[in-house]
C-alpha cells in the first residue's frame, strides 16, 4: 500500500539519528486526505522524500515512521519485519519459552509489543496505526510461528492519548489464560489476563536464574 497524503518537516535541518517519532512540532499540515492510522509520506522542507509512516492528527506523536525507504507498506513488509524479529530471538533466547518477541521501535515496528508465552502470544498496540492493523499483524505472526492464539492486553494509558479504548480479550483463539513457562529448569504459571504488564516480567529472567 502506498500513501495518498504527505506531511513536510517544518525545518530544513534533518532530525538527527533518524528517530522513528515525529512530534507535532516537527511536521506541517497534511496534504491530501489522511485519517488517524493512515500511511503518509514525510517530505523534507524542500520536498525530498524522507520517510513513510503511520499518521495520527490527534496524537502529540504525529507520525511514527516505519521506513526511510520508498517502499510499499504491504503484507510482505510486515512479514519481513516480523521475520527479522523472530530470527533475532531464535539466536539470543535459549533458556526460556517466554520472551519479548517484538519490542516496538527496537524492531522498527513502532507502537507494537508482542510477548510470547509458550504457544500463546500477547499483543499490545500502543498506536492508532498498529491498532487498526492488529488483525493483519496477528495473522502474520500466527502463520510465521504456527500458532493459533493471540491475546490483547491493550490497557496502557498511552492508548488514551492516541484516542484508543482500553481492552483485554482474545483476538484469536480462546481457552485458558494461564500458561506454564520455563526459565532454565524452573517452571512458572503465568496469567496473561490478570498478570502484570502482558503477564510476566520477561526482563527479570536473569535475576530469577541467579
Amino acid at each position: 500500500m502506498m500513501p495518498t497524503a504527505q506531511v513536510r518537516l517544518t525545518s530544513l535541518r534533518i532530525p538527527e539519528g533518524r528517530h522513528l517519532w515525529l512530534f507535532a512540532g516537527h511536521v506541517g499540515p497534511v496534504t491530501g486526505q489522511a485519517a488517524a492510522g493512515d500511511l503518509v509520506d514525510v517530505l523534507t522542507a524542500d520536498g525530498q522524500f524522507y520517510g513513510r509512516g503511520l499518521y495520527n492528527p490527534d496524537s502529540k506523536i504525529r507520525v511514527r515512521l516505519l521506513t526511510f525507504e520508498d517502499e510499499p507498506i504491504d503484507e510482505m513488509f510486515w512479514r519481513r519485519r516480523i521475520q527479522q524479529a523472530i530470527r533475532l530471538r531464535q539466536r539470543v533466547v535459549t533458556q526460556s519459552n517466554a520472551y519479548r518477541l517484538i519490542y516496538a521501535e527496537g524492531d522498527r515496528l513502532p507502537g507494537l509489543i508482542v510477548d510470547r508465552y509458550d504457544q500463546l502470544l500477547v499483543m499490545q498496540c500502543l498506536s492508532f496505526g498498529m491498532d487498526s492493523r492488529k488483525e493483519l499483524l496477528a495473522d502474520v505472526l500466527m502463520k510465521e510461528l504456527n500458532l493459533t492464539r493471540v491475546y490483547l492486553r491493550n490497557e496502557a494509558k498511552s492508548r488514551q492519548l492516541e484516542g484508543l479504548p482500553l481492552e483485554r480479550r482474545f483476538l484469536s483463539g480462546g481457552g485458558q489464560t494461564q500458561v506454564e513457562i520455563h526459565e532454565g529448569s524452573a517452571k512458572f504459571l503465568v496469567d496473561v489476563e490478570r498478570g502484570q504488564k502482558t503477564g510476566w516480567f520477561c526482563d527479570q529472567r536473569e535475576n530469577r536464574l541467579a
